[in-house]
């Protein structure tokens, strides 16, 4: 099931994995197991965290997510990505978290990026009131099972890192995934 880089739109085992320790997380042990279950063949039970696969494999994987753990709501699997940042937060991406700005954060996010998707780009901007815009651009298609998970990340690294109530909001066009990001920043004393 692994895929060289550059043979197709591929994540790397990492992101997958986040998302099965996320569903853990939230769900309990035995909706991971289900899921696997249901995806006998083609999901490996020990994912290889540096390999790459097929961004079609994350689709399904969260489109039953979405299906067994969550409703079928598809704004739910914000959950997801809210409970992936706070699980990185404390581990992965802990020397990232030592400035507690979010902007210093979102900017090297936008740097790794292509560590975890092997094709696409993401342009982090914020204007003068702090509104955070994230473009993502470049990649073959965009799926919104993980844009709903792409915006709970977001909003759970601005919360986590200070800024009140974060919300997001996205759109899709030809030329990409488009997200607004809000909150009340953090004040200084």
């Amino acid at each position: 099931m692994v895929v060289p880089a550059g043979a197709d739109y591929c994540v790397k085992g990492s992101v997958l994995q986040s998302k099965l320790d996320a569903l853990e997380s939230l769900c309990g042990r035995p909706a991971v197991v289900s899921l696997q279950n249901r995806f006998r063949g083609r999901l490996p039970r020990r994912l290889n965290l540096l390999e790459w696969y097929p961004f079609g494999l994350l689709e399904e994987v969260l489109e039953d997510m979405r299906e067994q753990s969550f409703d079928g709501k598809l704004a739910r699997l914000s959950e997801i990505g809210e409970e992936t940042a706070r699980i990185l937060l404390a581990s992965t991406y802990r020397p990232l978290t030592t400035a507690r700005s979010w902007t210093t954060f979102m900017s090297t996010a936008a740097r790794l990026h292509s560590q975890y998707y092997n094709q696409g780009e993401m342009i982090v901007s914020f204007d003068a009131a702090g509104l955070c815009r994230v473009d993502l651009a470049n990649a073959p298609r965009y799926a919104a099972t993980d844009l709903h998970v792409a915006g709970g990340f977001y909003c759970g690294t601005a919360s986590a890192l200070g800024v009140s109530k974060p919300a997001y909001v996205f759109l899709t066009d030809d030329r990409g995934a488009h997200f607004e990001i809000r909150g009340e920043a953090p004040r200084t004393r």
